[in-house]
């Protein structure tokens, strides 16, 4: 019962644009814990035993619970026997970022020469490595943009980025020394 009840729900969720790669995988192992206690509905005493049960840091722990309670809230709504958790059982703890490590120019400079002297030599993969390490550091590109470009990306005005974070495109301008270059011409 509760596995159609999720596939509804996801249904609903996806026809309003969200993605939901990590929520499905965390539904579905809340189903298999629930049926193995052959529970019908959602159930508050089994969600808490099933967010404590898998060994996750406290933020996971968190999220976990909440993506529950969203299921439960939407089950809620048509069916009164499935329970909403409490949303404080597993409180959100502020974790403690490391300050980023910002590359200078001469680490960046250090990374590219180490990239083209990777072996076996001959092969692209020194010249793939250096070249994106190049790229990341030069123009402030995600590793995911950066690994979508395609040739016919590369233009005159820039570089045509595609299917971003959000799911947006833009163009990157790039330096006038780069737009110069010989393979920029050939295109």
């Amino acid at each position: 019962m509760l596995s159609v009840s999720i596939d509804s729900y996801l249904a609903a969720r996806r026809a309003i644009g969200y993605k939901l790669r990590d929520t499905e995988e965390i539904l579905r192992d809340f189903v298999a814990f629930a049926s193995a206690k052959a529970d019908t509905h959602v159930c508050s005493r089994t969600v808490l035993e099933w967010v404590q049960s898998r060994n996750n840091s406290p933020l996971r722990k968190h999220v976990r619970l909440q993506i529950v309670i969203r299921l439960a809230r939407y089950l809620h709504a048509e069916d009164e026997r499935h329970e909403i958790p409490p949303q404080e059982a597993f409180p959100r703890r502020a974790t403690q970022r490391r300050p980023p490590f910002l590359f200078t120019p001469a680490d960046v400079e250090l990374l590219v020469h180490e990239a083209r002297t990777l072996a076996p030599e001959g092969s692209l993969q020194s010249y793939t490595y250096s070249t994106l390490l190049g790229l990341l550091a030069s123009t402030g590109l995600r590793i995911s943009e950066a690994l979508n470009l395609r040739i016919e990306d590369v233009t005159p005005d820039g570089l045509l980025i595609r299917n971003t974070k959000f799911g947006k495109s833009r163009l990157l301008p790039l330096h006038q020394t780069v737009a110069m270059s010989d393979l920029l011409r050939q295109i």
